[in-house]
């Protein structure tokens, strides 16, 4: 029987999705990616998914009481924590000198479903994501980011769960 010898081939390049929030939680993540998974040669998508108000949200019962200045103010909030997490991200990835890019987006006013359409568009190999570690009765009711996406991305997950 003749012997074959392994052919090593380069690693193929890997495309990490690290959803952003500014939270502690989000920062925990990136931490433990940096520290447990990268690799030379990965690209990593900064993503952060604003939370824009919905028409619905500003409406105090009919569309006759919608707050116009209060939905304006809401969205200048967002987008001014958008550009702040892209400027604390854009110098992160320069200091680390990772391949990576800062993204932003808000399709829908569900952020799981956010990162999930971020993941396809993206095409990324796989997800790292904090966990802020909800009550079981309080993810039974409003749900979980982390989770929605575990059940919708059909992609490789880390869940980085909060310290004990």
């Amino acid at each position: 029987m003749a012997a074959t010898a392994a052919v090593s081939s380069p690693a193929v390049p890997r495309s990490i999705l690290l959803p952003i929030d500014g939270s502690p939680h989000s920062e925990r993540a990136v931490k433990w990616y940096l520290q447990h998974v990268h690799r030379e040669g990965d690209h990593v998508i900064f993503f952060h998914s604003m939370e824009l108000p919905s028409f619905e949200g500003m409406a105090m019962g009919s569309p006759l009481t919608f707050k116009e200045e209060s939905f304006r103010e809401k969205i200048h909030e967002q987008v001014e924590i958008s550009k702040s997490l892209q400027r604390k991200y854009e110098t992160f990835i320069k200091d680390q000198k990772l391949s990576a890019e800062f993204y932003a987006s808000d399709r829908t006013h569900n952020i799981g479903e956010n990162v999930v359409k971020c993941a396809k568009e993206k095409m990324v190999t796989a997800i790292v994501i904090g966990n802020r570690g909800q009550s079981k009765i309080r993810r039974t009711f409003l749900g979980s980011v982390s989770e929605y996406v575990l059940h919708h991305a059909k992609l490789p997950m880390i869940i980085i769960p909060p310290p004990e």
